[in-house]
């Protein structure tokens, strides 16, 4: 039996579960529902690290856009902004 490996990129990762799934008898099913806990540990870490990557990358865009109408605001009223 093979096993998901951490540095697998997703879609091998979901393929080898569907085999793992298939392959699934009573003599190994400790080892499957083991290795399914692993998975879902290892599913939910990327799935927040690309939540956070997202938050920060929107919060980069909203913190230009606010600087860029400030400063659009600042010189309609006359001041000098210097970036």
């Amino acid at each position: 039996m093979f096993f998901v490996k951490y540095n697998d990129p997703i879609y091998v990762k979901l393929e080898k579960l569907d085999i793992m799934i298939r392959l699934t008898n009573q003599a190994n099913i400790a080892q499957v529902l083991a290795e399914l806990k692993e998975l879902v540990v290892q599913l939910y870490l990327v799935s927040y690290q690309l939540f956070v990557h997202e938050l920060n990358d929107w919060t980069r865009l909203r913190v230009a856009l606010t600087e860029n109408k400030t400063s659009k605001k600042m010189k309609a009223l006359g001041f000098v902004v210097m970036l």
